[in-house]
């Protein structure tokens, strides 16, 4: 069996995520997102997806005090 994912160093916390994935992203319940697109923030709605089926539920994080409107970060 060989893993197929690449291993990301977000805030701290090492994630394997899809070789596809260009961005993740927290929202503000803590769920570790993460997408091929980039998101777009909506102050009124949080983290703002228009292709759901694009995106995937990583885990779930506590942001310990961190805004969760800083959390977006490009892959490599």
């Amino acid at each position: 069996m060989k893993l197929l994912g690449k291993t990301v160093n977000y805030f701290g916390i090492q994630l394997v995520v899809s070789q596809d994935t260009k961005y993740l992203v927290t929202n503000s319940e803590g769920h570790v997102i993460a997408s091929e697109q980039k998101p777009e923030f909506d102050y009124k709605n949080g983290w703002c997806y228009d292709w759901d089926e694009w995106i995937t539920k990583i885990t779930r994080v506590d942001l310990e005090g961190m805004d969760w409107k800083d959390t977006l970060m490009e892959v490599e």
